[in-house]
This record gives structure tokens, C-alpha cells and sequence, in this order.
């Protein structure tokens, strides 16, 4: 029997028998013999099994990857009188070698949002690699999912893509390389399988909600944001109005209050970062213009009344305004006192000792620095002091007086008696003493 190796014009002869005589002779490049088992046996069927890839790499010293086989044929002969028999039934070609898997790459960046290429590199000397698939799992090994591989005839590899996982799988896998024969090779990277761990390489979405950019504001300003990421989530958001430091804020809604009033009047901005779980961030600025619309605040003091001459008495405004100027006291529509008022805690007190009767107007006008201004008015009454009038009860007492002798001389005693203003007119007569 032999075999014609095309590719390299190599003949490959079996022998199952041969006389004494004839001698085997393997030194032509070209023509080899190989005898087979079974050899010179007479009267007994036996199979003929070859792995014709080995035969020609070790009679020929090539690789079989560079031949097929081309012509199969049949010699026989025999001495006279004999016979040599050849029952051809079946011809089996078997695949006696798997295929094999020369490399496992992951050729993409695991991410959560895109499936993740993985690259096969396999081959198969005969009859050729059918199929190339990827087991992969994301519960160690509890469940697993089967994806078939693509064969890319211009690179001479099988690209097989492991569905998009969410960030921070883990994933486990091993390759099944499949020849035309059904021979497999796993390749499970010698048992520890390959894996890989899905990531995040897209920042987060942000945006400023409050304030608007470029506008006016003015008073206690919420600032609000919105962010989003997708894949390994947000781990804060920042807010950092005027550069002055970062205020973090780890949970939605995300917001910052600015007390303005404590700002100058002007331009001033606001940066608000979003960073997620891996570190990436993204930054956003908003402009705005401290204005201030607002008119300062008065207190109301209640009106004053009190009696000429009464003492201590006085009004007391306490204002409020985040940046006070000056003020102006008109009592009556007539500017009485000005000056700076220079804090929202100052107070302005009135002193209202020595005013006289009647009824007086003061007010109060408050002015910030860009011009707003308040007033309030306390209506302050003086009354005139009030009359007492007392009833005074006289009684009078009748005497009747005999007329003394010439020669005695009265004596008046005025007494004042309680408080009811009687007056008491007692005479006395008293005897006129004689010279001696």
C-alpha cells in the first residue's frame, strides 16, 4: 500500500509482507517504507491503524502542517504459485491529535457599559479548528454561561465577546478549542482560570441646578446640583464657592447653602465636582452677581406717652441690614440728628428727656450702602402735668365778749389746727396788774 504526500512529492509506502529476499531500502528522499503491524502474517485479517501525520514527520523530518494526503494505491504481488489477497472494506482516517490552544488574551478594557473582547489564538493540523467558545461565570462557578467565538480569516483568530457586566463583577472563564473530529483542548490557564474585573472608566454627569449661571442674586443662596454615574456610582459632590474649600456632600440631593451677605457686591463664582467610586471626576463653574435689592429692616417701637418732666425716657430702633451706611432722625419732617450706622447690631436711641407739652413725630430712615433705605415712625405725646385741687372747711366760733376794764390789756394767740385749715381765734383776758 502506499500513500503519495502531496505538497512535498514524498511517497510513503506500507508494507504488510515481503520475501526474504527483498530488502527494504529507506535512504531515497523521496520514498520511504513502513512496515506495518502484523507483519508477513499469513491467513489472519487484521486492521491496519496508522497515524499518518507521525509517519510523515518522522520518515520525511517536515511538518505535516505542509502536506495532505494526495493518492492512496495498492501494490501486490506474490511467487508463483501464490496468492495475495486485499479486502478493502472501510477506510478510516482518525484525528489522533487535538487541537491546540495557544493563547487566551483579554484584548479589551473590562468596562461596565461594552462587551469584553476575548482574543483565541488556536490551531489544528487536520482536520482544523470548528469552533472556538468561552464558559464564563459571575458566581464562581454556582451558574455559568456558554458564548461561541467568531473566526476572523484575516488575523487567523477566534474573537469571542463576554456580555457587558455591571462594575465590580468579577468574571471567570476558560476557552474550548473544537477540531473538525470533535477533539477538544481546554485551556483553563492550568487550572486558576482567567478572570477579570469589570471597571468604570467614565466620569459622572453633573449639573448645577441653582443659580442659574450668570445672574443676580442676593440673600441665603441654595446651591443645588445633580450628578449621576452609571457605573461605579457617586461617592460625593463637592461645592466650593469662590475657591474658599470644598464642602463635601455624600448623599443626594446634593446642595450647599451660600450666605451672600457676607460677600461683596460683585462678581463671584462657584465650582461644584462630581466624583465616583474609582476617582474620576468632572468640575462645573457658574458665575453670579451679588446684588442687593433689598430695603434694610426696622423694628417698630411702640408709641410713647409720658408727663412733662418725667425722666428717662427714651426710643430705641434696632435695625438690621447685612451692609449698613447711614441714618437720619426728622422729628416733626425736621432733620434732627445723622450719622454713620455701622453695624447691623448698632441701635439707635432717642433721648426724649425735656421735651415740653404736645405731640412729636419722630422717624427713623435707615440707608444701605447702595442707596436702599427703611424708616419707621414713633408718635411720641407729652402730656401737661396735672392740677390737684383741695377743698378747705372753715369754721367759725362766736364769742361774746364783755368789754374788759380799760385797765386790761389782750394778748392774740394764732394756732393752726390739722389739716382741714381751721383757724382758731382765742382772746384772753387777763386782769391788768397794778403798779407798785
Amino acid at each position: 500500500m502506499e500513500f503519495i504526500v502531496s505538497g512535498s512529492n514524498r511517497v510513503i509506502r506500507y508494507v504488510l509482507g515481503k520475501s526474504p529476499s527483498w530488502t527494504l531500502d529507506n535512504s531515497s528522499s523521496s520514498l520511504k517504507y513502513v512496515i506495518v503491524d502484523g507483519f508477513n502474517q499469513t491467513g489472519i485479517w487484521n486492521h491496519m491503524a496508522r497515524n499518518l501525520t507521525a509517519d510523515i514527520e518522522e520518515a520525511f523530518s517536515i511538518s505535516a502542517d505542509d502536506s495532505y494526503l494526495f493518492y492512496f494505491g495498492v501494490h501486490a504481488s506474490a511467487a508463483a504459485g501464490m496468492r495475495t489477497s486485499l479486502l478493502v472494506d472501510d477506510l478510516h482516517f482518525k484525528d489522533m491529535e487535538p487541537p491546540t490552544c495557544d493563547s487566551v488574551t483579554i484584548q479589551s478594557t473590562p468596562v461596565y457599559y461594552w462587551d469584553t473582547e476575548i482574543r483565541v489564538l488556536a490551531s489544528d493540523v487536520r482536520p482544523g479548528v470548528s469552533d472556538v467558545t468561552i464558559n464564563y461565570t459571575i458566581d464562581s462557578w454556582s451558574s455559568w454561561n456558554t458564548v461561541a467565538g467568531t473566526y476572523n480569516d484575516i488575523n487567523d483568530w477566534f474573537d469571542v465577546y463576554v456580555p457587558a457586566q455591571a462594575y465590580d463583577t468579577d468574571v471567570e472563564f476558560y476557552a474550548i478549542v473544537t477540531d473538525g473530529c470533535g477533539l477538544q483542548t481546554v485551556n483553563n490557564n492550568g487550572g486558576l482560570m482567567y478572570s477579570y474585573t469589570v471597571g468604570d472608566d467614565v466620569a459622572p454627569t453633573l449639573v448645577i441646578d441653582t443659580p442659574v449661571n450668570n445672574t443676580d442674586v442676593e440673600g441665603l443662596l441654595a446651591i443645588t446640583a445633580s450628578a449621576a454615574d452609571y457605573g461605579s456610582g457617586i461617592e460625593y459632590v463637592t461645592f466650593n464657592p469662590d475657591g474658599t474649600g470644598p464642602i463635601n456632600d455624600i448623599s443626594a440631593p446634593y446642595s450647599q447653602n451660600w450666605n451672600l451677605d457676607d460677600e461683596s457686591l460683585g462678581s463671584h463664582f462657584i465650582d461644584v465636582t462630581a466624583r465616583d467610586n474609582v476617582g474620576l471626576e468632572v468640575t462645573k463653574r457658574h458665575y453670579i452677581t451679588v446684588v442687593d435689592t433689598i430695603d434694610p429692616g426696622l423694628d417698630s417701637p411702640t408709641d410713647v406717652e409720658f408727663t412733662v418732666g418725667a425722666t428717662g425716657q427714651t426710643i430705641d430702633w434696632d435695625p438690621t441690614e447685612a451692609r449698613p451706611a447711614t441714618y437720619e432722625v426728622f422729628v416733626d419732617t425736621v432733620s434732627t440728628l445723622t450719622g454713620n450706622w455701622n453695624a447691623s447690631s448698632e441701635h439707635i436711641v432717642m433721648d426724649l428727656d425735656g421735651l415740653a407739652v404736645g405731640t412729636y413725630n419722630y422717624t427713623l430712615v435707615m440707608y444701605d450702602i447702595v442707596g436702599n433705605s427703611g424708616s419707621d415712625t414713633v408718635i411720641v405725646t407729652v402730656n401737661a402735668e396735672t392740677t390737684t385741687t383741695t377743698t378747705t372747711t372753715t369754721t367759725t366760733t362766736t364769742t361774746t365778749t364783755t368789754t374788759p376794764p380799760a385797765d386790761l390789756t389782750p394778748l392774740l394767740i394764732v394756732a393752726g389746727i390739722g389739716v382741714v385749715g381751721i383757724l382758731l381765734v382765742v382772746f384772753v383776758v387777763l386782769p391788768k396788774m397794778k403798779k407798785t
